[in-house]
């Protein structure tokens, strides 16, 4: 369940991430704006991109320790 809703929000970052972008290029800006506004735009798509990432080792963190505390002498490998 958890690699479903992960994919489905890469899968909508980087839809939102293009129609941005798709959406600066089509308005008639000088260049220097232009690069501007797409930097920006990355810039606000990176800290999103590392907020899903926190959160979700956090939450990978958290069913790690349910898990042991489920069973003490249960040796959990998580790969992340």
């Amino acid at each position: 369940m958890a690699t479903k809703n992960t994919t489905f929000l890469i899968g909508l970052a980087a839809a939102a991430a293009a129609g941005a972008v798709l959406g600066i290029l089509m308005a008639p800006k000088r260049g220097a704006d232009l690069r501007q506004d797409i930097q920006d735009k990355v810039d606000d798509l990176s800290d999103r991109v590392k907020h899903l990432t926190n959160r979700a080792k956090r939450r990978m963190d958290h069913i790690q320790d349910e898990i042991q505390d489920l069973h003490p002498h249960a040796q959990v490998k998580a790969t992340v």
